[in-house]
Order: structure tokens, then C-alpha cells, then sequence
């Protein structure tokens, strides 16, 4: 049997990272090749629940070699060998879906040859890889033009503190805003109170999909405060990485800047998450996986 793990990936950078992360640590463990599917940003008509997509772990130092048609096949259309194994409960191309978004300890412990399809948004699954994590999701400075790298120095150099506010799809697509709702601005006012009870004369840098509204909407706020405007598309990556090297993290119900706090290696960070993940009550109730038991949750 071929010792691999086939991984479909989904959504946008944040959802790429948890989907890789849960592949890249079964392969570790059982010194298996990982394939990646992407045939799923191959759809780029917009539709009802369907934001379309790109693939962007390139951004990262990573084995990313695509899954060929065959290799698919592979998982989809089990032969009769495989069959019997699986009657005699014996290893064989197992398609491994995610049942809900909360830690299933029977995916982590799954073995190759696996086809691993859901989102995996669960921190536990990286219990005894931290490290290995943040190795492999490191960003290349040298990436950088001078203007980000500028506000990378100034937020290394001052008390910084990011604050994410996701609109986008969750604001335009009826069924995604069903689905997630938004953090509104009592969240966001609650949040930068908990960094200041921490940490005075905290500069905060607002980095958003929609820099205009927000620039709009909280440009009155008393606090110090840089608008980040110019990393979109494909820079967006820039973004999570500015974010990761503040001091502290205010982030929105979003697995995008879930990813820039957890990798801020600052020791003494303080992290804000919104009490309510998802407006949708079902999903709400499998997200106690999902935000560190560290982090603070308003």
C-alpha cells in the first residue's frame, strides 16, 4: 500500500494552515509523503456560501506537491484487496472525514495510507509540535518591500498590539454571515480595555479585507493607532505576519489572525478572542477545541 497522506485543501490562508498543519504531523509520525489536493480553487465562480479561493502556502518553505488524478482514485475507489482489509479490520486507503469542528483523537491517530478532508480549526492536534509548527510556518522577512518592513521594525521596536477586524464575505455572502456573524465594535472597545489593563502607551495597528471601513469607523477611537492598507490579494500573507510580531493580538472570529497570535512567540502576549465564534449555535458548540486556554475570550 502507498504510505501517504492525501490532503484536500479549503478556504482561505488561516483554513490552508490547519488543514496542512494536522497532514504535516501524521506524516511526521509515520514518516509518510504528503499530497496536497487543490482542485477546490479550480472553482472560481462566486456562489451562495462559496467564497472563491487560492491557494497560498507557497508563501512558506513547505513539501507541497500536488495529488494527481490517479492518486485520488486511489482513496476513492477502494479495490477489492483493500475491501477484504477493511473487513478484517486491517489497515487500507481510509477516506478521513472531520465530523464537526471539535479535537477527534481518532484523526490524529489515523495511519497512512489516509485522505484527509475537513478544516481540523483544533490547537490540541498540535500537542508535542509546537515547535515544529512554527518552523514550518515561518515568514521570509527578506519578502518583505520597505514599507512593511518599516512596520515591522516600529512594531518590534514600541508596545504593539493588532487588532483584525474581518468583513469581507462575512459581511456580502448572506449564507457566510449566517454562518459567522461579525465582531462589532462593543467587542473591539472591551478587547483594547483588557491589552491596556496589561500594557500602557500600547500603539495599535488595525489590519482588516476592508481597511477603508474600518479606518472610517475607528478613526475617532482615543488610543494611538496605525492603519495597515496596503497588503491585499496575494500579499495578504504580509498581513499575518505583521500581526504575529506585535506584542499582543486582538482577533476577529477568524482563522486568520487565530494563526498571526499563535505564532507570536512573544512570552509575555496577551491574547483576545471573541466569546462567540459562530452565529451559528451548532458550530458555536464545537469550538471549545479551538482557542487556547490562555488566550482571554470577551
Amino acid at each position: 500500500m502507498k504510505n501517504i497522506v492525501l490532503l484536500k485543501l479549503n478556504g482561505g490562508l488561516g483554513n490552508q494552515m490547519f488543514q496542512y498543519a494536522l497532514a504535516y504531523i501524521i506524516t511526521l509520525k509515520y514518516n509518510s509523503k504528503l499530497l496536497l489536493d487543490k482542485e477546490l480553487f479550480k472553482l472560481t465562480e462566486k456562489t451562495p456560501g462559496h467564497t472563491p479561493r487560492n491557494y497560498e502556502l507557497g508563501v512558506f518553505n513547505i513539501d507541497e506537491q500536488s495529488a494527481s488524478k490517479e492518486d485520488i482514485l486511489y482513496f476513492e475507489k477502494i479495490s477489492l484487496t483493500h475491501k477484504i482489509r477493511r473487513e478484517l479490520n486491517l489497515n487500507y486507503p481510509e477516506m478521513c472525514y472531520e465530523n464537526n469542528f471539535s479535537f477527534d483523537k481518532k484523526i490524529i491517530d489515523s495511519k497512512p495510507p489516509i485522505y484527509l478532508r475537513g478544516f481540523f480549526q483544533s490547537f490540541k492536534y498540535f500537542k508535542g509540535y509546537e515547535e515544529n509548527l512554527k518552523e514550518l510556518f515561518k515568514f521570509s522577512e527578506e519578502n518583505l518591500d520597505d514599507q512593511n518592513r518599516g512596520l515591522l521594525e516600529k512594531m518590534k521596536l514600541k508596545k504593539s498590539a493588532s487588532i483584525h477586524i474581518r468583513r469581507g464575505d462575512y459581511v456580502e455572502d448572506k449564507i457566510t454571515q449566517k454562518i459567522h456573524g461579525n465582531c462589532n465594535p462593543d467587542y473591539y472597545d472591551q478587547a483594547i480595555s483588557k491589552i491596556q489593563e496589561f500594557d500602557e502607551d500600547v500603539e495599535f495597528f488595525f489590519f482588516s479585507d476592508d481597511i477603508e471601513w474600518v479606518e472610517n469607523e475607528f478613526k475617532n477611537w482615543p488610543i494611538i493607532k496605525t492603519f495597515v492598507s496596503s497588503n491585499i490579494g496575494r500579499n495578504s500573507w504580509k498581513d499575518m505576519f505583521l500581526m504575529s510580531s506585535c506584542k499582543h493580538n486582538i482577533i476577529a472570529n477568524s482563522s486568520f489572525s487565530w494563526w498571526a497570535a499563535w505564532l507570536n512567540n512573544n512570552p509575555q502576549k496577551t491574547v483576545i478572542a471573541p466569546k462567540v465564534w459562530f452565529s451559528d449555535l451548532d458550530k458555536e458548540n464545537e469550538t471549545n477545541d479551538l482557542i487556547p486556554k490562555e488566550w482571554f475570550r470577551i
